[in-house]
């Protein structure tokens, strides 16, 4: 997951490097935003299901084909309405061709990558999980830098193409590789899901695209209202907050298949080594990098993106505060669902999430309109407190809270002891950096918040016990 970050940032910033903001937003808009947003309906909620670690593989046949009936849908669509649709995110008239084909192989891609990531996060195979997510990071990473560096290329079309085309290299390597068991999961695999089942991945999809909804639907509601470059601006507030991300993607990736894995729920989110003494170490990673975001915000944006992306660092702590709420929602709803006996009770989740996507759209172009574009932010971070603090409330079982903040003093202190010096003796970027994250590791191990044997086993690599049979 860290070199899935590091990898998608890297190219992001060399990409910003050669080219406008005005590009720049361009290429994310087509290559990333879009995408990302059409594979919430063409991986829909069987990316979930497939996830499971009991029942999910007797799907993947079923998934497949939904994925494919969903691509020519939106295919078809975009195709025959192109020209408004680029005139509504106020794109260029010049160059159709290239935009489609770019977003086509993308959304194609992608699509079935995550499809295979599903299937094998779900056998609880992460080696080959995290491979298929990383694989296209990295790769368009070396492509880029060859591109770039060694080819000196710096059109807007050839780096457009070079953006989009790491998903379908690693695509078709992976049919090349894994042709074989994937034919035979195919054959065994095409049963439609009974209720119980879909109900199961249709819940924990709901919960789980708000995060991804918010992100993309805003920088398209951005390139409507204020323009390209501001798409662009935000994406590149994104980018940066992506370090907060690992910490939320982590938590996500493993929470549903260890949670179905026939244990105890207590053991799960008590018993030391297990998913709740991981989350919350990934929690406190995130709390560190979100004093840093906060704390150096122009320092990180001009180191990483150049100065002529700063009006990119004016809100990302607003951005930052949100994903903290959000970390503990998803945890939350993560566990309650794949641990739930009685799936109704889940319902009021997906209320609450559906409500707020309808709401969602309008409450930002209002945002925008009247704060302008720090407005994208504000919607954004309300939403996330809102949708938090709504699924909270309406949860019967708070235990898995009650897992996240155990000794949760601790941290606090630790946090406060980091990063309190560096603000007010107004350290630079780097010894702020190392300061802070020196104390910070020394303490929360040292207060307890965290077992020092856990990091122990990391090191040693002792930790071996559940490994996939496959």
């Amino acid at each position: 997951m860290v070199v899935t970050k590091l990898s998608g940032l890297l190219a992001k910033i060399i990409l910003a490097r050669v080219i406008t903001p005005y590009e720049y937003g361009i290429i994310t808009l087509l290559v990333l935003s879009l995408p990302g947003l059409l594979q919430i309906f063409t991986n829909s909620f069987l990316f979930e299901l497939i996830s499971h670690s009991r029942e999910g593989r007797k799907y993947f046949g079923f998934s497949m084909i939904y994925s494919v009936f969903s691509i020519a849908l939106i295919v078809s669509f975009f195709y025959l309405f192109q020209t408004q649709i680029f005139s509504f995110l106020k794109l260029p008239d010049t160059s159709h061709v290239l935009y489609l084909l770019g977003l086509f192989l993308t959304i194609i891609s992608v699509t079935f990558l995550g499809n295979f990531t599903g299937l094998f996060r779900g056998l609880r195979d992460y080696s080959m999980a995290s491979f298929i997510t990383t694989a296209p990071s990295v790769l368009r990473l070396i492509i880029l830098i060859f591109a770039v560096y060694a080819a000196s290329i710096s059109g807007f079309g050839a780096l457009f193409l070079i953006f989009a085309l790491p998903p379908v290299i690693v695509l078709l390597a992976i049919l090349a590789y894994k042709a074989g068991p994937i034919a035979n999961l195919l054959k065994k695999s095409s049963a439609v899901p009974p209720k119980s089942m879909l109900q199961f991945g249709f819940y924990v999809y709901t919960v789980g695209i708000f995060c991804g909804f918010v992100e993309q639907l805003t920088k398209i509601i951005v390139s409507h209202d204020l323009g390209i470059v501001y798409q662009g601006y935000y994406d590149v507030s994104l980018s940066v907050i992506a370090i907060l991300a690992f910490s939320f993607t982590a938590m996500q990736f493993i929470s549903v298949p260890e949670a179905t894995n026939n244990k105890d729920k207590r053991d799960i989110l008590f018993k030391k080594g297990e998913l709740g003494e991981i989350t919350r170490a990934l929690f406190a990673f995130m709390i560190f990098c979100v004093g840093i975001l906060i704390i150096y915000p122009v320092q990180l944006v001009a180191l990483l993106f150049s100065s002529s992306y700063a009006p990119a660092a004016d809100y990302i702590y607003i951005l930052a505060i949100g994903y903290v709420f959000l970390f503990v929602q998803q945890f939350m709803a993560y566990l309650n669902i794949s641990t739930s006996k009685n799936m109704a009770e889940n319902r009021i989740l997906f209320y609450i999430t559906l409500s707020m996507s309808l709401v969602y759209p309008f409450f930002t172009h209002f945002m925008i309109s009247f704060y302008g574009f720090m407005g994208a932010y504000l919607s954004a971070t309300i939403a996330l407190i809102v949708y938090s603090l709504l699924t909270i409330y309406y949860s019967k079982d708070k235990t898995p809270i009650h897992a996240l903040t155990y000794r949760i003093e601790r941290l606090i202190v630790a946090a406060g002891l980091a990063l309190v010096p560096i603000y007010c003796f107004n350290m630079s970027f780097l010894a702020g950096l190392v300061y802070s994250a020196c104390v910070y590791l020394l303490l929360i191990f040292a207060l307890g918040y965290l077992h020092k044997d856990m990091l122990l086993r990391v090191i040693r690599k002792e930790t071996k016990q559940d490994a996939p049979s496959n």
